[in-house]
């Protein structure tokens, strides 16, 4: 059989540190990955290997009452020298299940303060007060309860059986109730009828501090560092199941980026846009698979579906390819810092003979044209004109232009972008700029810096008589063209022209 590596299918896009981990719920890895026999096993063996990093900082106590021996989630962790995506068990494991028992889900995003809060209100609270507030903590503690009730007979039979008799009953036990033997023994030790919410939520209480004096080794895992209390996995899968895999990672980070303020987002976009990019067949195949924990058939047709949407809806976010780029010899926060400056010069772009916004007000103007236009109603024919302006904007900004700039009188409507060889790509989006109206079956012209301004003041009509540059219609390999003329080896460096430009007025600087 062929295997690959889970930690394989992390690597792609910018590495970057996202503002909350991608999380993976380990019963759906199991469940997608159903031809690879042993991935249970695999992921048993990390959890073992967590569950006894806890128990050595804290106490068995605290370890047993956050399952770890059944996990529920691994996270994608990136390692800040190396910039390697793995696979780690960690504590959202800890943090999600308290959140749960305590219905406060800042606290899955290690919110310490909601911690600390809870602490207080448990000091003081009734029962009544508990049930009513606390309702998933108070049914914990009722199963508690009458199983520390249950073990009171086991207690006062243990003081008529001999050490190896007692011994043998609690090793049964503690694999019943999947915890620890010295927990399980602990536990009937202590056993008595008169337990009650107090004595449950000092106990809480004591794990919630623990958790407190954890805070800085929880929420910053340093897998290089011999202090961590993190355990990284890296899952054999089935080549099979690989696939499938790919696309339950590439929804969890799409889901991720939907959850994020918009301020957030363009970090988890890194993955999804190489993604997409290299896996257009299988998104014509439309694969799919059923994830449990998200209750639905994910299907991969969708999802890219929902990713161009997004773009319409999320104007700032850009789609950079960087699969190429060799980020060696950077840590983290450099990479952060070179992403913020090129940002920075995206964002500066230069404008032709104009002074508007390229990205939000385009996308504004296309929906409110066809959104006003009673020809064009039909909402699914406004997502056809969306999709097909997406799909050209999203080829031409993985391109990875120098500048980008827009036209007006005989160019009205034309995005132009200016590659570091020199050469100029006029596009068409609009036949009205001011309005939204698509441009339709319009050519791609394509011409040298040095010539840009002398062509651009002729008509469309002078240039295509004339043969004075290169045009390509939307047809056929019509990318691959446009690739080949911007990576061609030329000695037309822009900057100068561009300054000159500039200082003579011909293109004005936002």
């Amino acid at each position: 059989e062929l295997y690959m590596f889970s930690n394989e299918l992390l690597q792609k896009g910018v590495p970057t540190n996202l503002p909350l981990p991608v999380e993976l719920n380990v019963s759906d890895l199991i469940k997608i990955c159903k031809n690879t026999k042993n991935l249970k096993e695999q992921i048993e063996i990390a959890g073992k290997k967590f569950y006894d990093l806890i128990c050595n900082i804290c106490d068995k106590k605290t370890a047993d009452f956050f399952k770890l021996k059944k996990l529920n989630n691994l996270e994608v962790f990136i390692n800040d020298e190396t910039l390697e995506k793995k696979l780690i068990v960690s504590a959202s494991n800890i943090f999600n299940r308290i959140a749960y028992l305590t219905d406060e889900y800042s606290i899955g995003y290690y919110d310490f303060n909601a911690i600390n809060k809870i602490i207080e209100k448990l000091k003081t609270i009734s029962e009544e007060e508990l049930k009513k507030e606390y309702s998933n903590l108070y049914n914990y503690y009722l199963n508690e309860k009458q199983q520390v009730i249950a073990l009171v007979p086991m207690k006062e039979n243990f003081k008529k059986m001999n050490y190896s008799n007692i011994a043998a009953r609690i090793k049964v036990l503690a694999d019943l109730y999947e915890c620890d033997y010295d927990v399980m023994k602990d536990k009937i030790d202590n056993a008595t009828i008169n337990y009650n919410y107090k004595i449950f939520l000092d106990e809480f209480i004591h794990i919630l501090n623990n958790l407190n004096k954890l805070s800085q080794l929880l929420i910053t895992p340093s897998l290089q560092k011999n202090n961590t209390i993190y355990s990284d996995i890296d899952l054999e899968i089935n080549e099979e199941d690989s696939e499938k895999l790919g696309i339950y990672i590439t929804y969890v980070y799409q889901e991720m980026l939907k959850s994020m303020k918009k301020d957030y987002q363009q970090e988890y976009l890194y993955y999804l846009s190489e993604y997409y990019f290299e896996n257009k067949e299988l998104i014509e195949q439309n694969k799919k698979l059923y994830s449990p924990y998200f209750d639905k058939i994910i299907k991969l047709k969708d999802m890219y579906d929902d990713y161009k949407q997004i773009l319409v809806d999320n104007p700032k976010l850009r789609i950079v390819d960087f699969s190429h780029n060799d980020f060696t010899g950077m840590d983290l926060s450099e990479v952060n810092e070179f992403m913020c400056e090129y940002f920075k010069s995206l964002n500066a772009n230069w404008e032709f003979f104009n002074d508007t916004k390229i990205d939000e007000d385009t996308i504004l103007k296309i929906k409110k044209y066809y959104g006003d236009s009673t020809k064009f109603s039909n909402q699914e024919k406004l997502k056809e004109i969306l999709n097909k302006f997406i799909e050209k904007k999203e080829f031409f900004d993985r391109t990875d232009p120098y500048y980008r700039i827009l036209g007006k009188n005989s160019f009205d409507g034309y995005i132009g972008y200016i590659y570091s060889n020199g050469t100029v790509v006029l596009e068409k989006f609009f036949e009205n700029s001011t309005t939204g109206k698509v441009a339709k079956n319009q050519a791609i012209y394509i011409m040298s810096i040095q010539n840009f301004h002398t062509l651009t003041q002729l008509s469309k009509n002078e240039i295509i008589s004339q043969k004075l540059c290169k045009r390509f219609i939307h047809k056929g390999n019509w990318q691959e063209k446009i690739i080949a003329e911007i990576n061609k080896d030329n000695d037309n460096n822009p900057v100068d022209q561009i300054d000159e430009f500039i200082a003579e007025g011909i293109i004005k600087k936002r």
